[in-house]
């Protein structure tokens, strides 16, 4: 391929990426300058990976503050059964938030279609297919990553994937809160701003117990985790005490978390164990 050409899918790429709404831009890219994200997060396929990971996270998460809007304001707006069941074993505290648990709520809320607002939101589930089974190479080594780098235009997919998410270019934060679909919800517990790393961590997992909970947030581009126990900050605490109840967590299915767990799973695969699911 040509230099030109070559600059020309980058050029592409920034294109598409500038379409996501500024407000977010900070909280999905390591660096930025005035005009997004430098061009040196695109210059070479291997590392879209990066971004497109923390992409898919960072979605998956306002997937979940819409879901926690439409339960608080619309409960009567039908959500796939499997989808609900998945995300209350997050809140639950039953399940982490990973990269393969991103993957999994997207292509989820991606195949709701028009049944659901949440289905003008997040579309084509086959690109969270795609994704998902690229970023599992890079856990299965270097080769095997580097095969998969070579075996489609990742540059293309990368494009594909921002247009299946429109939740990204209509959602703005405030420094405080979320604004989806006209409808404000406060930032924590999805993100936090850490003094330790230069960009916000995403919520990974809730650690429920009878004395204390602790919720755990993750850095999309490294290992790094950061604790926060809620009996400590008592507002916080609060709030999601009131999430639980708005979400009737005490109704949990317990057999779900073995369905679903937290790994990435096609959604093709789930179907037929969501329908042996005891009701």
């Amino acid at each position: 391929m040509t230099r030109a050409a070559h600059e020309s899918r980058i050029s592409r790429v920034q294109k598409a990426v500038s379409r996501i709404h500024p407000t977010l831009q900070p909280l999905m890219f390591q660096e930025l300058d005035g005009k997004g994200p430098v061009r040196s997060t695109f210059d070479e396929p291997n590392k879209l990976a990066a971004p497109a990971s923390a992409i898919c996270k960072f979605a998956g998460l306002m997937v979940q503050a819409y879901w926690l809007l439409l339960r608080v304001n619309d409960k009567e707006q039908p959500l796939p059964r499997h989808l609900h069941d998945h995300l209350l074993q997050i809140w639950a505290g039953k399940t982490a938030y990973e990269e393969g648990s991103a993957i999994s709520v997207l292509q989820e809320a991606a195949s709701t279609g028009s049944s659901s607002s949440l289905g003008f939101l997040v579309r084509d589930p086959e690109v969270f297919v795609l994704w998902g089974d690229h970023l599992r190479q890079k856990s299965r080594g270097t080769k095997s990553f580097l095969v998969s780098v070579r075996s489609v235009d990742w540059y293309s997919s990368f494009i594909r994937l921002l247009d299946a998410l429109p939740i990204l270019l209509g959602t703005e934060f405030d420094g405080a809160h979320f604004l989806i679909g006209g409808r404000k919800i406060l930032a924590f517990p999805f993100v936090r701003f850490s003094a330790s790393v230069h960009h916000p961590l995403y919520l990974s997992d809730f650690e429920v117990s009878a004395s204390r909970t602790k919720v755990e947030f993750a850095d999309p581009y490294s290992e790094y985790v950061e604790d926060l126990f809620l009996d400590e900050y008592p507002d916080l605490s609060q709030q999601y005490q009131d999430i639980r109840d708005w979400l009737g967590l005490r109704d949990v299915r317990e057999n779900v978390l073995y369905l679903f767990g937290s790994g990435y799973k096609h959604i093709q695969d789930l179907s037929k164990a969501i329908s042996n699911t005891p009701s």
